[in-house]
């Protein structure tokens, strides 16, 4: 088992180094096919926003959405935080990485608000289009 999470993890590496869009493996115990993205990734990239939330008094949020695969960090490793709830933050601001078998992806949120609510807690794992946090705007 240990032997085949080492496989798929070096798998990945290949399938991103290479920038493959699908890799496969099979011996006579395992067999896998892993798919990446359709398209090649930027090292630092802005985040999607999604619907605008209105109530009575007309305050907007936003979601900010993992593009990733990974596990999310919005603390360095000395422990300090990147963001905290009610930091206000501008467009272009890095709010963590997403970290994929060793390669770090910065992200950026690509408007300016109030962080209400860290929905993921540090290092644990995203999927694509999961929220990762909600903005006041």
């Amino acid at each position: 088992m240990r032997g085949d999470i080492k496989a798929v993890e070096e798998l990945m590496k290949v399938l991103h180094e290479q920038k493959l869009t699908e890799i496969s493996y099979e011996d006579s115990n395992f067999k896998v096919t892993i798919k990446g993205p359709l398209t090649a990734s930027v090292k630092k990239e802005t985040v999607k926003e999604t619907k605008v939330i209105e109530n009575k008094e007309a305050v907007n949020y936003k979601e900010v959405l993992s593009d990733h695969i990974g596990r999310y960090f919005y603390m360095k490793k000395n422990g300090e935080p990147v963001i905290e709830v009610g930091q206000k933050i501008k467009a272009g601001q890095e709010i963590g990485y997403i970290s994929t078998v060793g390669v770090n992806t910065t992200i950026a949120s690509n408007y300016s608000g109030t962080i209400e609510e860290i929905y993921i807690e540090n290092g644990n794992p995203v999927d694509y289009g999961r929220p990762l946090l909600k903005i006041k705007i």
